[in-house]
């Protein structure tokens, strides 16, 4: 590589002056574009009483940084990955909705089990950064839907929220992040 250098003279002494070359990938971006978000499901058809298993991940495309402001941009609300973790690690969520639905009519959905956890208010970071090509994912399983209350242990002690057990009939999970991507995935809770 071909180096060259100036010298200027300024009051009688002699300045260099160097260009320095920094690499591109030195700053981060912030192309919220440039994210590719993943839903996936372990079953599409379980039977009451069994487990369905959510992965989420959330991929930067960028051969470079890209670090993103919280914008909170989200097409749907009240998306969550679990016990008191939204916004902590991850800018994405799920949410569920009983019966069949498209991006074009997911918002208008009626009825909505909520999968959000009563935790205490956590104050994030106002960015998410994810290194060059760097995914990150969660996982989270789902035997039914939370909804307000307190639920009794068996073994004494009380806990936040009431889970209550799918029902028969098809499902609608939806993945969402900070930024408006969406991502919907079906299921089918069968009949015993």
């Amino acid at each position: 590589m071909k180096r060259s250098f100036k010298i200027a003279m300024g009051l009688g002494v002699p300045i260099v002056l160097v260009l320095a070359i920094v690499a591109p990938y030195a700053f981060p971006l912030h192309d919220p574009d440039a994210l590719s978000l993943e839903a996936s499901l372990n079953k599409s058809a379980v039977l009451p009483g069994q487990t369905i298993t959510v992965t989420v991940s959330e991929q930067n495309k960028l051969p470079r940084t890209n670090e993103l402001p919280w914008v909170a941009n989200w097409r749907i609300q009240n998306l969550s990955m679990g016990p008191c973790i939204f916004l902590t690690r991850y800018p994405f969520g799920v949410a569920l909705y009983q019966g069949g639905y498209t991006a074009e009519n997911v918002s208008t959905a009626i009825y909505s089990p909520s999968l959000f956890y009563f935790c205490p208010l956590l104050l994030p970071a106002n960015s998410f950064r994810l290194g060059p090509l760097q995914s990150v994912k969660d996982s989270v399983e789902l035997k039914g839907y939370w909804t307000q209350g307190l639920t009794y242990q068996p073994k004494g002690g009380v806990s936040e929220g009431i889970l209550h057990p799918f029902v028969p009939g098809r499902y609608t999970l939806a993945a969402g992040d900070q930024w408006g991507h969406l991502v919907l995935r079906h299921f089918t809770i069968l009949a015993p």
